[in-house]
């Protein structure tokens, strides 16, 4: 009997002989009291260490090597090499010597792969489906027949990689134009500038200073191969990478195919044919002086419409001190959002919308960054902004640091752990394998995630060493930089002006007790029936409203997922008519105000594992909730009373209004395949307001109108749906249910604001048989990407054709990202898919180019559906048929690894007024 794909992926005969493990193997893995899998460390015979874990209820297995080697490994003269190396690794092996067969494998058996570059080191996975429902494919793993090789393995074909890949220079020469393509799709982008900038303002030399991504610039050089054999040489050793491998196999089988398909893994490699061995890079030594200038302050002009101040303090390295992590106490306390913090302050001034903090752990540095979202009036005010924030680090340092504190804090880290989700079993992989490089076997999971030793004398050490003598400031605003000209420096890589600022030479108390911490864990008794057949049950059915509820606990959690709907004209319609955007952009004005009203109460229930947030749809609202059963509803009920009992607050009111103006207004230098999307969404969807027609009614808006629209929109809606699902019974169900009724109508019956007529339902047009083309010029005459998004609109289909829809999808995705991506090159962002939009079946090939005009990439889309798409569906061997069946099958078969996804899944279908529970098994019985 087969258990698994992976066993199904890997090469038969497996061995144990490889396998050497050190005195300590086999150590301890501590793990969360909720957490039903099995771990385990080896370390084979070449020095690679991995982590093994056995989850016997996976429908996904997944595997991932991380190399201890980055972007900040770089030749000088070669930036992005390492990147380009990990976009080269996935194209072919020497075993395996198809390029992107590999990618076409997986994607044929329902599974997928991925990898990324950072600083100090490259993340490669793959995550492939457990057990196909029926027809299993023949590439599963089963005993060959005498004389006849074991069929090719995803996981082996992974092996390969990092064992034999093949850099072949036909595909280094198109790989990095791929690469190429990628930095051009952030060149517009104020995220990937601002980070740029602050590597480019770094000290010469230092580690910190580097472009990690490569260009054309950086690569098309003579010798450019050679340079990349030799750097995948000296960096990709056995004892430099790590691996984890998470299937539904014993650990005993988990590591038999570590030690068979990874032990090959060399120690070293010889240097390329005609050159000599580089000699091993230098240690990165440590630096205390990151900025060679510091103190030092720029403003930065932005793409979009940013007004920020951006404050980074180099800091010297803390990786290992991951027991205590006292910068990472230091980052907490500074950006916390509860009563008496730095944000607090800053808001009651009006400076800000909200504070931001983060911490960069490098092996030879750290950063400490602290982003101030600053309003119109905190930006005539930055300076004072950032004496506070020196006012705060003095206070902490003072009285913030105390095992109180530290205590109340790990009692959060503790909670979650304690009761955490299961990951996706990709991420999990990668991320384990990356924390292999930082932390002890036995600590593996407990190390990020909570922090057991209070170390008060070295984080108040670190924080005197947060000093303008360490900092650099980036004030960003297109405020203050509209109109300047003279004396502008630009960044290297992707442009960004910046100028130099002169700097000159009764808050923060201990966060209080938190309210929505849980104290009852207790499971509901578990139910008896499958989840796919148990849909969620209709308790409670209304005139104007219904209640829906699940009784869940097969994940093991004592957590719950809320989901209300509110239909209302005021949103669809307002004032009795159908007019553009005006009730959209109430609702935008609605949620951002009521988020920044929620501010402090938001803080402490994140902290305590709840999220709850309120958003505008075409049609109303939807508030989304998931966290602890117990207090859940609580904090629901506080998030709906605030809703529609707006209060006044005309500083906040100009923060929220101004934000929103921008964010609209900066919808014209969004990415080209997103402004391919507004026009999408204007053309097929009923209720779509463009940004523009929500902008002119955003800027017609006053304070005393939002409020009155919160009154009217959050109790006279049309018609209502809520669903509870997970740890909380029937009866819980309906409490929670009438107690947030009642906060909408708090005197026990709606007002007489608004009709309670039917809202104008969403839908997508019945094209009739018709094609629709839209030409739309990209308002941003710096972007030089084109995109376009082409959709095919198949129409209501039973669950036969559904089936057949969603196996076109599959088998087309890995061809038409070959042919446009790979071979024509014709952009870096090439995507083709199938969705379920209201009920209606849509298939959309979307391709962003920085080469090809909109034209050729128009009929290059048609050539490849008009003959490369017809010659694949009539080449593919049945095998390889039943193999996308297969995988596509069990894709709609396998349950949700997560509550809040099992949650989702029944509200998409009481959303979109279906209720067609068993979609999924109709169409996975029709396949």
């Amino acid at each position: 009997m087969v258990s698994s794909v992976l066993s199904n992926f890997v090469l038969s005969n497996l061995v144990l002989s490889n396998l050497v493990l050190s005195d300590v193997a086999k150590p301890n893995i501590v793990k969360s009291a909720s957490d039903r899998r099995e771990y385990r460390f080896v370390e084979l015979s070449n020095a690679l260490k991995a982590v093994l874990v056995s989850d016997s209820s996976a429908t996904l297995a997944a595997a991932a090597v991380d190399v201890r080697s980055g972007s900040a490994n770089d030749p000088d003269d070669v930036p992005g090499l390492a990147h380009f190396c990990e976009h080269m690794l996935f194209l072919a092996s020497v075993k395996y010597p198809v390029e992107q067969d590999y990618d076409a494998f997986l994607k044929r058996h329902g599974g997928f792969s991925n990898a990324f570059t950072a600083d100090s080191h490259t993340n490669f996975y793959f995550e492939a489906p457990l057990r196909p429902a029926q027809h299993p494919p023949p590439l599963l793993h089963r005993t060959p027949p005498p004389h006849r090789p074991p069929p090719p393995t995803a996981l082996d074909r992974f092996a390969q990689f990092f064992i034999a890949p093949l850099f072949s220079v036909g595909g280094v020469a198109r790989e990095m134009h791929a690469v190429d393509s990628e930095h051009a799709k952030n060149l517009q982008s104020d995220a990937w500038r601002l980070w740029q900038l602050g590597r480019s303002l770094a000290a010469a030399g230092h580690p910190h200073n580097h472009f990690g991504t490569g260009s054309l610039q950086t690569l098309n050089r003579t010798g450019v191969h050679s340079e990349l054999l030799r750097w995948y040489g000296d960096h990709y050793l056995s004892h430099t990478m790590t691996l984890a491998i998470v299937g539904a196999e014993d650990l005993d089988t988990l590591q038999s195919y570590a030690a068979d398909l990874f032990s090959a893994v060399p120690r070293s490699h010889p240097p390329p044919s005609g050159a000599a061995a580089a000699p091993p890079p230098p240690p990165v030594a440590p630096s205390a002086s990151l900025f060679a200038t510091a103190p030092a302050a720029f403003l930065v002009r932005p793409v979009r419409s940013l007004e920020l101040l951006r404050i980074m303090w180099s800091l010297p390295p803390v990786e290992s001190e991951y027991r205590s992590r006292p910068l990472r106490l230091v980052s907490r306390l500074l950006g916390g959002e509860s009563a008496g913090s730095l944000r607090s302050a800053l808001v009651r001034r009006g400076w800000i919308e909200g504070v931001t903090t983060s911490v960069e752990r490098q092996p030879a540095y750290s950063l400490l960054v602290v982003d101030l979202d600053l309003t119109a009036r905190g930006l005539a005010h930055w300076r004072e902004a950032l004496e506070v924030v020196y006012a705060a680090l003095r206070a902490i340092r003072g009285r913030g640091v105390t095992q109180q504190v530290f205590d109340a804090l790990r009692s959060e880290d503790e909670l979650s752990f304690r009761f955490k989700a299961k990951e996706e079993a990709s991420d999990y992989a990668s991320d384990l394998a990356a924390r292999l490089h930082l932390y002890p076997p036995q600590e593996l999971l407990t190390a990020p995630e909570v922090t057991p030793a209070f170390d008060g004398d070295r984080t108040r050490e670190l924080l005197r060493q947060l000093q303008p003598t360490s900092m650099l400031a980036l004030l960003v605003s297109q405020t203050l930089t509209a109109n300047a000209t003279d004396g502008a420096s630009s960044e290297r890589w992707y442009g960004t002006q910046y100028w130099p600022i002169p700097l000159p030479d009764d808050f923060l108390s201990p966060p209080p007790r938190n309210p929505y911490l849980p104290t009852d864990f207790e499971l509901l008794e578990a139910s008896s029936s499958p989840f796919v057949s148990d849909p969620p049950a209709l308790l409670r059915r209304g005139a104007r409203s219904r209640l829906w509820h699940r009784a869940e606990v097969s994940f093991g959690l004592p957590v719950a997922a809320v989901r209300v709907a509110l239909h209302t004209r005021a949103v669809s319609a307002r004032e009795g008519g159908e007019g553009g955007g005006e009730g959209a952009a109430f609702a935008l004005l609605h949620t951002i105000y009521l988020e920044m009203q929620l501010r402090e109460a938001a803080w402490d229930a994140s902290r305590a594992g709840l999220a709850v947030s309120l958003s505008a749809t075409s049609t109303g609202f939807e508030l989304s909730g998931h966290g602890y059963a117990q207090t859940l509803p609580a904090y629901m009920l506080t998030v709906l009373r605030q809703a529609r009992s707006l209060q006044p607050d005309a500083l906040r009111f100009a923060t929220v209004k101004a934000l929103v103006e921008r964010q609209l207004a900066d919808e014209d230098k969004a990415a080209a395949y997103q402004v391919a999307y507004q026009a999408w969404s204007h053309l097929l969807l009923r209720v779509a307001p463009t940004p523009a027609e929500q902008l002119a009614a955003v800027r017609s808006i006053r304070l005393p109108q939002l409020v009155r629209f919160a009154a009217d929109a959050l109790s006279s809606w049309a018609s209502s749906d809520f669903l509870f699902f997970g740890n909380l019974d029937a009866a819980g169900a309906v409490d929670a249910y009438e107690e947030q009724l009642g906060a909408l109508f708090e005197d026990g019956a709606a007002p007489a604001g608004l009709p309670a007529a039917p809202s104008q339902q969403q839908a997508v047009a019945d094209l009739g048989g018709r094609a629709l083309l839209r030409a739309v010029a990209h308002p941003n005459p710096q972007e030089t990407n084109s995109a376009v998004r082409l959709t095919l609109v198949l129409g209501e289909l039973s669950a036969r054709e559904a089936a057949t829809a969603q196996l076109l999808a599959k088998m087309v995705e890995p061809a038409f990202f070959a042919s446009l991506r790979t071979r024509q090159q014709l952009g870096y962002l090439v995507w083709s898919f199938g969705r379920e939009v209201r009920g209606v079946s849509l298939l959309y090939f979307i391709v962003q180019s920085s080469s090809a005009s909109p034209r050729h990439v128009t009929a290059s889309i048609h050539a490849f559906l008009e003959e490369e798409a017809e010659a694949l569906l009539n080449s593919t061997a049945a095998a390889d048929f039943a193999a996308y069946a297969a995988a596509a099958r069990k894709e709609l078969l396998d349950p949700p690894e997560q509550l809040e996804a099992a949650a989702e899944e029944a509200w998409g279908q009481i959303a979109a007024e279906r209720f067609c529970f068993a979609r999924r098994r109709e169409v996975a019985v029709a396949l």
